[in-house]
Parts: structure tokens; C-alpha cells; sequence
């Protein structure tokens, strides 16, 4: 197990637009669970109630649902790079 942690890493490692992705996803999975702890505290500022932060997490999901559906129609449009920090950056 531990010997396939280290190849793993050593993939990764080896392989700089592979290592950019990964630290982009991760950054990125860490800013989604800081929102989703801000999103009621957004809701009561923005929406005037914390129970509304629902809303702004249901816009979140319809916003990746249409762009999920957009690269599955066009999948070659958009180069893998700029997917990746496009998707992080909103």
C-alpha cells in the first residue's frame, strides 16, 4: 500500500501539468467546503435569512449542470488546462 502511495506521488510529481491539476483540484475541494459553511451566513446577509442559503447552493448546481451539459456537447472546444483553472477560478 504504502508502495503505491509513493509511485503515485512519483506520477504526479513527474508530470507538471498533472501536478498543477492536482493542486488545483485540491485548493478547489477546499474552497468548496469553506462555501458550503458560508452559504447560510451569505443567505441571511445577501437574502435576508439563513434558511435562503439554499438558494445560492441551488444556483451553484444549475450553473455546473449547464456547463457539464455545454462540454458534453462541445468536449473538444476548450482545451483540459483551462477547464481546470476556468472551473477553479468561478
Amino acid at each position: 500500500m504504502a508502495g503505491d502511495l509513493v509511485a503515485g506521488t512519483r506520477v504526479i510529481v513527474g508530470s507538471p501539468a498533472l501536478a498543477r491539476a492536482t493542486l488545483v483540484s485540491v485548493v478547489s475541494c477546499v474552497a468548496q467546503g469553506m462555501l458550503t459553511a458560508c452559504v447560510p451566513l451569505l443567505g441571511e446577509r445577501v437574502l435576508g435569512g439563513a434558511g435562503r442559503g439554499a438558494v445560492l447552493l441551488s444556483c451553484a448546481a444549475a450553473a455546473a449542470l449547464v456547463v457539464g451539459a455545454l462540454l458534453a456537447r462541445f468536449p473538444r472546444s476548450v482545451a483540459p488546462a483551462t477547464i481546470i483553472w476556468t472551473g477553479s477560478l468561478v
